[in-house]
């Protein structure tokens, strides 16, 4: 499991933006535009936009420049950034009726935001075992969002009490102090798990990439009805960031555990959520549920989106790019999908909403299939070489005489062509698919078709069984 610091400094993050979202939304705050557009659903859209685009900005600063910094200014850049989101707090505070301040300090604290977000991110790939990234989104996110909720609870109780004000620049304090300072970038990357998925990594990326963009989309469109019933859906919002836990701490446990089955719980919940945004029109019912199905819907998405760009950044030469890939895509796409929602999805036909529903949910769906399908390989792939180095380490022990004499007859007696002989040697070494590839200068699944046919020819189950069996009949010749 991560570290406590990093458990604690996401989790404060969390928080923090909850309470700079509650401070611009409940109370109208945040920008203040002219004429129409100072409505409160504009208002509240614009606000949302800037708060996603500019968090969005500070972790693609962190991804793409990061690595140019100097050692001094690495060393204390999410010091540098916490100190730019207190200053942005500081003028929303100070002025709170002016829009020139509001808007840079808006800006500020989000860029912040977003530049520590990122760090903390990459610092979780570079330092943490991969078969914990699910569980650290969990916890995080999740104990974030219920100290969220507390607070939003005691700010109902004492509405005259600013609560929320007066707890973001203490927590922003205490993430200055929390926030891991040391510079962790030359640990090797093999320390963050035991595993590579070297096939999961090439094949994923453009999917993870491409699938981030149409689920940021997608849940922009459904949130868009929230921001068109604003003020009715406001004070159900603490709430649901309770229920909101519930979803992140179970499907961080769940991704965890049965990666494999995280698209098929994303498209199952997500058909329902669908259905129910589209059709569910009578205000008192939607009000009553929509906590509910809201924070059941789009947890499992954001822990699976993060979980996978985690694990490419755990295995990249470039981790800082690709720890917060995720955010960085999701932010704007929604931002995109909330802009349309509010502005042409109120005005269209219910069957054209769920066509487009449908349309980005089996799209994402696919990709998320077709990333699991990449991890699942690339995991067995990895667990077989390593079974097949061990038995080759085992056996190197054994002076075997005349081992060349012993390799030709091997071949000749299963009746194996130069190619596929080639492919064995190389396998007996102990080498993975990828690297055989290289040494040869064939494709991985030339490797594998080869790989096969020496199965077949054989009557071996398995490259394990291949070499072992190599072995075995040396073994016996030499005795």
């Amino acid at each position: 499991m991560p570290s406590i610091r990093l458990i604690i400094s996401e989790m404060l993050l969390w928080i923090y933006v909850l309470l700079v979202y509650q401070n611009t939304m409940n109370e109208n705050g945040g920008l203040f535009l002219p004429g129409f557009l100072g409505s409160p659903d504009y208002r509240i859209l614009s606000n949302i936009i800037v708060l996603s685009l500019a968090g969005a900005a500070g972790m693609a600063y962190f991804a793409f420049f990061y690595s140019k910094l100097s050692d001094a200014i690495k060393k204390h850049s999410p010091m540098y950034a916490l100190g730019g989101a207190a200053i942005g707090q500081l003028l929303m505070e100070i002025f709170p009726t002016h829009p020139a301040f509001m808007t840079m300090g808006l800006l500020l604290s989000m860029l912040g935001w977003g530049y520590v977000m990122a760090y903390i991110l990459y610092k979780v790939a570079t330092e943490s075992p991969g078969t914990h990234f699910g569980r650290f989104i969990g916890v995080s996110l999740g104990t974030g969002a219920i100290i969220a909720y507390i607070i939003g609870t005691i700010g109902a109780f004492f509405p005259n009490i600013p609560i929320s004000h007066l707890l973001t620049l203490p927590c922003l304090a205490l993430l200055a102090f929390i926030c891991p300072k040391k510079d962790y970038s030359e640990i090797p990357q093999a320390l963050a798990s035991t595993l590579t998925w070297h096939t999961f990594f090439t094949k994923s990326r453009t999917y993870l990439i491409i699938a981030a963009t149409f689920m940021g989309i997608l849940m922009g469109l459904c949130d868009s009805v929230t921001v068109i019933r604003f003020p009715e859906y406001a004070p159900s919002f603490p709430t649901s960031r309770l229920f909101y836990a519930g979803g992140l701490l179970f499907f961080g446990w769940l991704t965890d555990k049965k990666f494999s089955v995280m698209p098929a719980v994303v498209l199952v919940i997500s058909t329902y959520f669908l259905w129910f945004r589209t059709f569910n029109t009578e205000p008192g019912l939607f009000l009553l549920l929509a906590q509910y199905v809201e924070a059941i819907y789009s947890a499992p998405i954001i822990v699976l989106m993060m979980t996978g760009f985690l694990h490419i950044a755990a295995h990249s030469d470039r981790p800082e790019k690709w720890a917060a890939m995720s955010r960085i895509i999701e932010l704007p796409s929604m931002s995109l999908g909330l802009l349309f929602g509010v502005l042409f999805f109120q005005y269209v036909s219910l069957p054209v909403i769920f066509a487009t529903y449908t349309t980005l949910l089996l799209i994402s769906v696919a990709l998320l299939y077709k990333i699991t399908m990449s991890y699942m390989q690339g995991s067995a792939e990895e667990k077989l070489e390593k079974s097949v180095e061990a038995a080759v380490e085992s056996h190197k022990q054994e002076k075997l005489p005349d081992e060349t004499a012993r390799f030709n007859t091997y071949c000749k007696n299963y009746h194996l062509t130069e190619r596929e002989a080639n492919v064995l040697q190389e396998l007996l070494k102990g080498l993975k698919i990828s690297t055989i590839a290289e040494n040869l200068f064939i494709s991985e699944r030339t490797v594998r078709f080869h790989i096969n046919n020496i199965q077949n020819k054989t009557g071996q189950e398995s490259q394990l069984a291949i070499v072992s069996d190599y072995y075995r009949g040396s073994s016996s010749s030499q005795q």
